[in-house]
């Protein structure tokens, strides 16, 4: 009697094993093969030393140490076409498949994808009916078919082929259902919203929802779907060479990017999906949903009983009671008994180190949900979002928080539940988040005479912010959230807090992702033609489709585009990642599904992309209409254009010289050595920066000092006093150049200008862009100038401080003498700056 081991018997079956495709391969003339299969695998024949041996052996050294370790199974056989060849089919032992009989290992994995690069994986190779006399338009010895490469899309491509938003309404969530049907329905108006909104917006803020409240589950991004050759399908992770039977999937992040091109109204976008899901409540974490509930101490009225079972239900009766109350109806107890039970969950606290000495346990931390949207915004557009939502939303339709600035105190967690938006300043979360913030706990005694507690005391800054687990969080402009190979403050401060949905805004996301019409928007239109063409965008798609890799192109071309794309991808990750949390890119490091986002997605420094998982990556997160899309909707007028060069005045030359000024004096005082030196490899931020503040500087830039601009003149006079009193040249010190010398002279005579110039300093001390003004009322000229004001002279004056003016004039347009009380304001709006 014979005993098969189960672990014998399920390598037996064939069925455990995908057909992977043939071989076909120069027959030996010692061969005993013959027509029907045999499960066997043919000896290398190689002719020589050529390239082509070179394929062959490895070929071949591949399929024996996969043989050897149990992963394939080969059936071989005389060619139908060719008796001096062999035909071979291989099969293989798929990933996810008898893992309890066959270890696998991803140093193994390599050997599949040496192994693919020669495979057939057609249905006439396999049957042996592919005439061998063509192979890809040649015929070599080998006879071997490599897959065909994949396509080589470059970041900008794929971003601008992203198909358009087409939501869809049918969801489990009943009322996410009726807030995308809302907004999809043209006839029907957003509760609270009082400007219309075009047909590609309702799209963009309906798939906003979609996303929210029923991501998709999608097929790992790091697989691609090929055929069989004997049909069906298997699944083929290129860059790992692995091989599942079986789709693995992950969930969609709840959010993504909302791209929109600049203008198309992203912020009305924003404010629709807002009210559209006014009251909405954030789900419990699943590791968190089993918490047991707590007892009342009593037996509950009905009301309690209600609004307990209303939050359990996680009804949004915030919107409901406010349309009735609308109507003159008043349910103000029954809101009041609601606010009191909403639902809260308990995070447990870290576990304790072991320890011989007794320990107290320690309390979790509870954590209530909140409808609450966080709208986090750079503080340049703090007033854009106060005027939008006075300019769409009706009054009193949403409850609006602002904080921008410190000197604002956090309510407690308990009033924050109220409102439905909070708009807050990028540096304001960072200081709220901070573990040394300069922020002051609220005092919440009744009686602060004798108040004792922690705002009074050195009890570290505590913010009600992550008390709460918010509905939504979006970021204004996030690709500034988004860095190149680290984190910032503002990643860590995000990670504190506790957000279901997470959104970020912005029409350029990274260099390359730049929508085609603003390509095309800086091109100058020849008379008679629009430069939204079709055939102009297609131009520059496919010119910008292999871009970095593109034989075509120069060198240095190549090379700075990869770069450049290298770096926009990092930065795409890091919002993937670090803000998004989409999985399997945000696998922990300990997990047993790591996916490297450097590895799946960044392009290889030889050029060749990923494009299949970044498609994917994409299609999953960015909401984004194409151009010829929008225009279904609305006519755009046609987009003229004309280059017109500016030529840079006084304070523009001033302002850039000052920066050639700051790395003159570094390079020569620090004689272009270790650490002092700017250009030192571990000073990359700070020239980094300095490089940034100089293109902005091409606009306008006023952050130097009159106190650096001194200290830079300074330590130059005394390094050249120290030099010129040794009596050597400057070819006669190391790392000293001929000229360098007249140079610091030259800079120190640009500190001097600088510091003689009345109007740059005020503009520096004011922090002001700068403007020059004709025919300002004559009587308040003096009272508004930023510097002492010369008779008949244009007024200098800076840009809040003209605009304070001029509103002034309009709403005095129809006195007698509009002019009349503008000295007065200008004294003491002057007066205010200078403090």
């Amino acid at each position: 009697m014979s005993f098969i081991t189960p672990h014998v018997e399920f390598l037996k079956d064939l069925d455990n094993y995908l057909p992977l495709g043939s071989l076909t391969l120069p027959s030996e003339p010692s061969s005993s093969l013959g027509n029907s299969w045999e499960e066997s695998y043919p000896k290398a024949v190689y002719s020589g030393k050529s390239a082509l041996d070179h394929e062959a052996r490895d070929l071949h050294k591949s399929v024996w140490a996969l043989l050897c370790l149990g992963w394939l199974r080969t059936f071989s056989r005389k060619h139908p076409q060719d008796q001096d060849q062999i035909q071979v089919r291989i099969y293989i032992l798929p990933s996810d498949v008898g893992g309890r009989y066959v270890e696998r290992s991803d140093k193994d994995w390599e050997l599949v994808k040496k192994l693919m690069k020669y495979l057939d994986p057609s249905r006439k190779g396999w049957e042996g009916t592919k005439d061998l006399k063509l192979h890809d338009g040649c015929k070599d010895d080998l006879s071997v078919r490599k897959i065909r490469p994949e396509n080589n899309d470059s970041l900008f491509y794929i971003f601008n082929t992203l198909p358009s938003p087409k939501p869809s309404s049918v969801i489990s969530c009943p009322y996410s259902s009726h807030a995308i049907t809302s907004l999809l329905d043209e006839t029907e108006n957003i509760h609270g919203l009082r400007s219309d909104l075009y047909a590609y917006q309702r799209r963009s803020a309906a798939i906003m929802i979609m996303r929210e409240a029923q991501p998709t589950r999608i097929l790992d991004p790091r697989l691609e779907e090929v055929d069989c050759p004997t049909g069906g399908k298997y699944l083929y992770d290129r860059t790992a060479g692995a091989i599942f039977r079986y789709p693995r999937f992950y969930d969609e992040a709840k959010g993504g990017i909302l791209a929109e091109t600049m203008g198309l109204g992203k912020t009305l976008i924003c404010l629709a999906a807002i009210l559209a899901t006014k009251g909405h409540w954030p789900q419990i974490p699943p590791q968190y949903s089993l918490e047991r509930r707590q007892m009342r101490p009593r037996v509950g009225s009905l009301m309690e009983m209600a609004a307990a079972a209303a939050n359990q239900e996680q009804i949004p009766w915030r919107s409901h009671f406010q349309r009735m109350s609308s109507r003159g109806d008043d349910f103000d107890s029954c809101r009041r008994v609601l606010e009191q039970s909403v639902l809260s969950y308990t995070v447990p606290p870290p576990e304790a180190r072991r320890s011989r000495r007794p320990t107290t346990e320690q309390p979790g931390k509870v954590i209530g949900l909140s409808a609450t949207t966080l709208i986090i915004v750079p503080l340049n557009l703090f007033s854009h979002w106060r005027n939008e939502i006075a300019a769409h939303v009706e009054e009193d339709a949403l409850n609006v928080l602002f904080i921008d600035n410190n000197e604002i105190i956090m309510p407690s967690a308990r009033e924050l539940q109220l409102f439905d938006v909070i708009i807050m300043s990028r540096a304001r979360l960072e200081e709220e988040m901070s573990l040394t913030s300069s922020l002051k706990n609220r005092c919440t005694c009744p009686e602060t005479e004798h108040c004792h507690c922690s705002a009074h005391t050195n009890v570290p800054y505590s913010s009600p912010l992550a008390s709460l687990h918010f509905l939504r969080i979006i970021v204004d402009e996030g690709h500034d959230f988004s860095t190149f190979g680290r984190k910032n403050n503002a990643i860590f401060a995000l990670h504190k807090l506790h957000v279901e949905r997470r959104w970020i805004v912005s029409g350029t996301p990274s260099s390359g992702l730049l929508g085609i019409e603003a390509s095309t928007a800086t091109l100058e239109t020849l008379s008679g033609v629009s430069d939204r063409d079709s055939l102009l965008v297609k131009e520059i798609l496919e010119s910008r489709r292999s871009r970095g890799s593109d034989p075509r192109l120069e060198p240095s071309v190549r090379k700075s585009a990869l770069l450049q794309e290298r770096k926009d991808l990092e930065k795409l990750g890091s919002i993937v990642v670090d803000f998004l949390n989409l999985q399997p890119w945000s696998n922990s490091k300990g997990g047993t599904d790591v996916a490297s986002w450097k590895q799946y997605v960044i392009p290889n420094e030889d050029g060749q992309r990923k494009p299949q998982s970044l498609r994917k990556v994409l299609e999953s997160l960015v909401v984004r209409h194409r151009i010829e899309d929008v225009e279904k909707d609305i006519k755009l007028p046609p987009l003229h254009n004309r280059t017109v060069y500016l030529e840079p005045k006084w304070h523009d030359k001033l302002c850039l010289n000052l920066f050639i000024m700051n790395l003159a004096v570094n390079a020569v005082t620090s004689e272009r050595v270790d650490q002092d030196y700017m250009f030192h490899p571990k000073n990359r931020t700070s020239l980094n920066q300095l490089i940034t503040n100089l293109r902005y500087s091409g606009f306008y830039w006023t952050a130097f000092t009159k106190g650096e601009v001194f200290k830079s003149v300074e330590v130059s006079r005394k390094y050249l006093e120290s030099k010129s009193n040794s009596g050597q040249k400057e070819e006669e010190y190391g790392n000293l150049q001929k000229g360098d010398f007249s140079f610091l002279q030259r800079a120190i005579h640009m500190g001097e200008t600088v510091l003689a110039c009345p109007s740059w300093t005020a503009f520096s001390t004011a922090h002001e862009l700068g403007l020059y003004i004709d025919d300002f009322p004559e009587d308040a000229r003096e009272a508004w100038s930023l510097t002492k004001y010369t008779q008949g002279a244009p007024l200098i004056i800076g840009a809040p401080q003209m605009s304070k003016a001029q509103n002034f004039i309009d709403t005095h347009l129809y006195a007698s003498d509009p002019a009349s009380g503008l000295d007065v304001l200008g004294k003491s709006t002057m007066n205010k700056l200078w403090q």
